[in-house]
């Protein structure tokens, strides 16, 4: 990159309003190319005009003319319509017709016109002229479309300003308020990272990005009322309104607020009515609902609006495996894992998916070859999650053999028990161990209401006591926590939880469903002494080999899903780790294998709710049915509105090989949990 692309970078990191940002950009850009007059426009996908954003040195009798410019008419127009550059060398002496009528009063000589582009989309056009004929050769036309290119990564309404350069920012500035925000957010200070995006807002009232971040926060926050109202302002203060509707309506589905998700890609098909981007994510929402006709139907939309789209060909392939049309499914996903130009995180998600489709075959090791190809992609992503999971297993090794008898005894006769009206059981375990099948089983229990895989604890609740701690301090920072502190973290977790929930527990046991949470039992003792503690189980083997068949976002846990030997470690620092202190425990436990569900859910049920104190209720062996009306989080979601079914037990067998070196290791859960 050369000098003044460097400057450029500095200036698009400066912040600020973007269309003040983009008249900046233009004036160093004229000053470099020793031009007098420019623009930028951004374009208006859905009414296909570009409308002006930034200009210098043209008359007031033309500015009229260039506020708004079709798509095809002008240089600009042009420039969007074909996606390329567009030049002249004598505006003046131009017979081609190209520039619009009276164009000449601009007294241009030689011009060009570059695309702002985004992912490979054009957004804009920038162009930039002078009095003289001038001819811009090829090096000038590169370094304009480079430019062109960095206004677009940086000022395209789906970006805040990136994150990881606050120490060389003005912390007052809007880009410095930003980079704050994301910090703050990262450290779990949520109130101080709202804060910090507000007072950017202020200073930056009419940008889009930055309602859109509020938005996104605001809806993590569980405050969806004012998630909604941020976004509705974003579409307002931007021209881009089908792009903007569409990432309100991704952030919804993010935060699980599906239905004002589906608002949002709704009102982005009437602005533009075969829009892949929003036809896609709203398939996959009527997929997470069991609408597999509906999802189809947007699916077929998309791909007729364009064959080539990957993200729709993914979910038509996902949807043909759920219909159990599996060559179909394959020959889709054959079509891109192999394209190099395709977008490395889609050929990920079509490894995996081609993986399920070759098991499901049993073309076993055709199908361990697809997740093994699927890894090799993330690799290289996931080091630094890796290593600080390898950090955690450690710390949680450590956390076993301190934690005594005697004083989860003394947190659990703590006597705050009668601080609140609220019920609460976790259920807890390893991942894909039947947590989820066991949730939808007590979640149709009509005294009874399931939390599903938030981070309503972590975030609320126990960030709240350990704020300051140490890591390897934790259970001393437990024991010094106040009673006001206790009180601060169950208030908020409850009030976080009824705000997710969209609804008051009123009396209703809450049983908070996270795999997550099994590291954290002796903080949740610590918070709730009055919890009781359900452990998921399900053959050591089955467990570790489903976690690494299932596609996950890189995050620290992931990331040791992508070889067998650290999928067996997490396994086992997790389940050691319940080993270790299930003994000791003072709450009620109460451990339920999958397998025993499969086999005579009756008995397992009322084993269960028993142990609850909850009263029998035959909806509960109804659950499927209860299921088809919720959104499902977990990656299972496809499987909770079936019947129950015994396929999943014993899979380890087809991969046997594969699992070898790593059984002996295995061996003493499977004989701890009963499955020798």
């Amino acid at each position: 990159m050369n000098d003044f692309l460097q400057e450029v970078e500095l200036l698009l990191k400066s912040g600020g309003d973007r269309d003040a940002l983009a008249q900046q950009i233009l004036n160093a850009t004229l000053l470099h190319f020793d031009s007098e007059t420019g623009t930028i426009h951004w374009l208006d996908k859905e009414k296909q005009v570009l409308r002006l954003a930034a200009q210098t040195g043209l008359p007031e009798v033309v500015l009229d003319a260039i506020r708004t410019v079709p798509v095809g008419k002008g240089i600009a127009g042009q420039t969007v319509e074909r996606n390329e550059p567009v030049s002249l060398c004598n505006l003046q002496t131009d017979t081609s017709g190209v520039a619009r009528p009276g164009a000449k009063a601009t007294g241009i000589g030689g011009m060009i016109c570059v695309p702002v582009r985004f992912e490979g989309k054009t957004i804009g056009a920038f162009g930039i002229g002078t009095a003289r004929p001038h001819q811009y050769s090829p090096t000038e036309t590169h370094e304009l479309e480079e430019i062109g290119r960095l206004i677009g990564e940086r000022l395209n309404v789906k970006s805040l300003v990136r994150t990881g350069e606050a120490d060389k920012l003005d912390p007052n500035s809007v880009a410095g308020l930003v980079a704050s925000a994301n910090e703050a957010w990262n450290l779990k200070e949520f109130d101080q990272s709202l804060d910090c995006l507000k007072r950017a807002h202020r200073l930056a009232p009419y940008e889009p990005r930055i309602l859109l971040g509020l938005g996104r926060y605001s809806g993590l926050r569980c405050e969806f009322d004012d998630a909604q109202q941020y976004f509705e302002k974003a579409i307002l203060a931007t021209s881009q309104k089908t792009d903007t509707m569409v990432i309100a309506g991704e952030h919804c589905a993010f935060f699980g607020r599906h239905e004002l998700a589906k608002n949002y890609f709704d009102r982005a098909l009437k602005q533009s009515t075969d829009l892949p981007d929003a036809l896609v994510p709203m398939a996959e929402i009527h997929e997470r609902h069991q609408q597999l006709a509906d999802a189809t139907e947007l699916i077929e939309r998309a791909l007729h609006a364009n064959r080539a789209n990957v993200q729709a060909q993914l979910a038509r392939a996902r949807i043909h495996r759920l219909a159990n049309q599996l060559p179909e499914a394959e020959a889709v996903l054959r079509g891109f894992v192999n394209q190099p130009k395709t977008n490395a995180m889609t050929r990920v998600r079509g490894w995996y998916e081609l993986g399920l489709v070759l098991d499901r075959v049993k073309r076993y090791d055709e199908a361990m070859t697809a997740f093994q190809q699927a890894k090799s992609l993330l690799k290289p992503r996931a080091e630094k999650e890796l290593a600080i999971q390898n950090n955690s297993q450690q710390r949680l090794d450590r956390q076993g053999q301190n934690v005594t008898a005697d004083l989860l005894r003394q947190w659990r006769d703590s006597g705050v028990q009668g601080q609140s009206p609220h019920r609460l059981a976790i259920l807890c375990g390893h991942a894909r161990s039947g947590t989820t099948l066991l949730e939808q089983v007590l979640d149709a229990h009509p005294d009874m209401i399931s939390s599903e895989e938030t981070l309503i604890f972590q975030n609320e609740a126990f960030s709240t006591v350990f704020k300051s701690a140490v890591e390897d301090q934790l259970l001393e920072a437990m024991g010094s926590a106040s009673d006001e502190v206790i009180k601060k973290a169950r208030d908020n977790y409850f009030r976080f939880t009824e705000r997710f929930l969209g609804q008051p527990l009123a009396g209703r046991m809450l049983i908070d469903k996270n795999p997550s949470l099994t590291p954290l039992i002796p903080a949740i003792t610590r918070i709730f002494p009055e919890a009781r503690f359900l452990i998921a189980l399900r053959d050591p083997r089955d467990v570790v080999l489903s976690c690494f068949m299932q596609h996950l976002p890189i995050n620290p846990i992931s990331a040791t899903y992508l070889t067998l030997a650290d999928t067996v470690n997490e396994y086992a620092s997790v389940m050691g780790f319940w080993l270790a202190i299930k003994e000791k425990m003072a709450a009620p436990w109460l451990e339920v294998r999958y397998e025993d569900m499969v086999a005579d859910l009756d008995a397992v049920a009322r084993r269960t709710l028993d142990f609850l104190g909850m009263p029998w209720d035959e909806r509960v062996l109804a659950f499927n049915q209860h299921a088809k009306g919720k959104i499902v989080r977990s990656p299972t979601y496809a499987d909770v509105g079936k019947p129950i079914y015994k396929t999943s037990q014993g899979r380890w067998r087809n991969y046997q090989k594969y699992l070898e070196p790593h059984l002996a290791q295995l061996e003493p859960f499977a004989k701890a949990f009963g499955y020798e």
